[in-house]
């Protein structure tokens, strides 16, 4: 038949026109009442409208259901892409009806125009899909085929994963959130009031009955440091610098205090780092006394001072003479240096150094003698790391000729038993040594004192052991000095210094002795004096110890001292004497103070 719209001639059981699509209409024959093809012309209903405004609750029927309290579950339910569509009980089990002209997939095309349909019947759809209002139904039954759009389908395993996907970001929102809201003071906030910034992993946490220490996920340079107390209680926390914060346990029974890292660190110089630190938290009693609580401990790194050594580990001296130095950020550091012979494990100085308004510090050190010396510089402050610096020092000055390896005293090879020192009421001393065999020995006045004389000249047996004796007179107290001249068999000539020494006596002269100060010991005197100070250096070491000594008005003097018998006291560096007693011999060479000291009773 032709189509009325574009003329174009179909076959006469055609519906619709093949060039335009449009509905046509059968021929029909004289006297009948139905079409020739037995086919009901489709009514041309109005297109309907399912918004919502046009429903009122009084529309639904009293038996309708959603369909989705319907859906079987077996192969050919729906899987409730509609389950907002409403039906009732009697249409429940009725057939959806398409119109007849056209097969199934072609209905659904009909039904579900836009380009976003699934190609499933119930599948997805948008708004705008329209529905052909002129197609002629035919009987389908629901459940006469399966619904594509089952929950195996590709269309519903992408909306499972999605929904996943979308279910992960929720939770990792929440998560996010939760943090960031612990991260306030919630009795948590820092003691010192500032805020909380963001996240840090702290390995070394602790944990007790009496409180917790955790990272703060907000700011690694802080911790969490929760206090587990009944409430009502009043916490009081304490940084390392005494500063304290008071804060009331409420119905959680905890309290969160968000501290910095740095307020735990002691304010003393550290060892190593990392250091285990407790935080300091008091309860306070009904009475307001307080009461420490045992909390956890926790791994702090310390900091590091930033300091530089200027010399190398190994260091080699030829003339004896090295200078260290270096510089420190912290000008407030306390810098020691101290040097130790490796052979002897004897000290050979021992020095505060300067530390100048740039940070620079230096030390020229003298070794006197050739060996192997042990340098350690250290660097220490209040919360920072102990800084050391290690330096071996080789010095290979050529020794110079050493006296006691041809004369030797009896200290010098072991003898103990030997004192150079008579007390007042002695007219005698004994006096030996050592010389190698085949040497003679001879011994002089060296200052031709009237105060003491020889009884013998010294004999030397075939071991090398050599004996004399020396008299007293006049019943003075006194220093003497003896020169001894050893000649080898081939002639060489050695000589060498010794000291007798007839003491006072102990009781009147220290009752004699009036207070020692700088300026009455710069003149040369026989006046008893008692001094107190401090030894600040040993400036050589031998028969006779001479020690650079400050008094406590901060003058500096020297002390000669001889040390070998048996009562002597021992001069040590960096200790404090307030009971030394010796004479004045006025100025020296660099015009510096020099007392022969008699007697240390400290």
């Amino acid at each position: 038949m032709k189509c009325s719209k574009c003329g174009y001639d179909n076959p006469d059981y055609a519906e619709y026109c093949s060039n335009c699509g449009e509905p046509v209409e059968a021929k029909s024959r004289a006297g009948s009442a139905e079409p020739s093809w037995g086919f009901v012309k489709a009514p041309r209903w109005p297109e309907p409208d399912f918004s919502a405004e046009t429903v009122s609750e009084a529309d639904i029927p009293d038996d309708a259901f959603f369909a989705s309290e319907r859906v079987k579950e077996d192969d050919n339910a729906h899987d409730g892409d509609h389950a907002d569509v409403l039906f009732t009980e009697d249409d429940a089990d009725e057939d959806i009806e398409f119109p007849a002209s056209l097969d199934a997939d072609d209905a659904e095309g009909k039904l579900y125009e836009d380009d976003e349909y699934d190609e499933d019947i119930g599948g997805d759809y948008e708004d705008d899909d329209e529905y052909e209002p002129d197609d002629e139904p035919r009987r389908i039954k629901k459940s006469g085929r399966s619904k594509p759009g089952g929950a195996n389908s590709p269309k519903n395993l992408k909306n499972l994963i999605i929904l996943f996907a979308f279910i992960a970001v929720a939770a990792i929102i929440a998560i996010v959130l939760a943090i960031v809201l612990s991260s306030g003071d919630g009795n948590g906030g820092t003691p010192d009031g500032s805020e909380s910034p963001v996240a840090s992993q702290e390995p070394d946490t602790g944990e007790n009955e009496q409180g917790k220490i955790e990272p703060n996920p907000s700011d690694a340079s802080y911790l969490f440091v929760t206090v587990y107390a009944p409430e009502g209680s009043v916490l009081v926390y304490v940084t390392n610098d005494g500063t304290r914060s008071e804060v009331t346990v409420d119905a959680k029974g905890y309290v969160k205090f968000n501290v910095p890292k740095s307020t735990l660190i002691p304010l003393t110089p550290i060892e190593t780092s990392p250091c285990v630190v407790a935080p300091t938290v008091f309860i306070k009693n009904a009475d307001g006394t307080e009461t420490q609580l045992d909390m956890p401990t926790v791994s702090v790194e310390a900091p590091a001072l930033d300091i530089t050594f200027n010399n190398e580990a190994s260091i080699t001296s030829e003339d004896g003479s090295v200078g260290f130095s270096g510089s420190v950020m912290q000008v407030n550091t306390a810098v020691t240096i101290v040097g130790v012979l490796t052979e002897t494990g004897d000290e050979v100085f021992n020095e505060t150094l300067t530390v100048n308004e740039d940070g620079t510090f230096a030390y020229d050190a003298a070794f006197e003698a050739e060996g192997t010396y042990q340098v350690t510089i250290t660097a220490q402050l209040g919360g920072y790391v102990i800084s050391k610096s290690e330096h071996t020092v080789v010095v290979t000055v050529p020794a110079p000729p050493v006296v006691s390896d041809i004369i030797q005293m009896p200290w010098e090879y072991g003898d103990e038993t030997f004192s150079q020192r008579v007390v007042f009421s002695a007219v005698y001393i004994d006096v030996w040594g050592k010389v190698p065999v085949g040497y003679t020995l001879t011994a002089t006045n060296t200052n031709n004192t009237p105060n003491m004389s020889f009884e013998s000249q010294p004999t030397v047996t075939e071991d090398g052991i050599f004996r004399f004796k020396v008299a007293f007179h006049n019943e003075i107290a006194g220093d003497y000095t003896i020169t001894l001249t050893a000649t080898a068999p081939d002639g060489t000539v050695t000589t060498r210094d010794i000291h007798v020494q007839r003491a006072p006596e102990y009781t009147p002269y220290k009752n004699r002795a009036i207070e020692g100060s700088y300026s009455l010991l710069t003149t040369d005197h026989s006046q008893p004096y008692r001094l107190s100070g401090t030894v600040k250096e040993i400036v050589s070491d031998g028969e006779c110890i001479v020690v650079k000594f400050e008094l406590d008005d901060g003058n500096e003097i020297l002390l000669t001292y001889y040390d070998h018998y048996g009562s002597a006291g021992e001069l040590v560096v960096g200790q404090h004497y307030s009971q030394i007693y010796g004479r004045t011999y006025g100025l020296n060479a660099d015009g510096i103070p020099n007392v022969f000291v008699w007697f240390v009773d400290d």
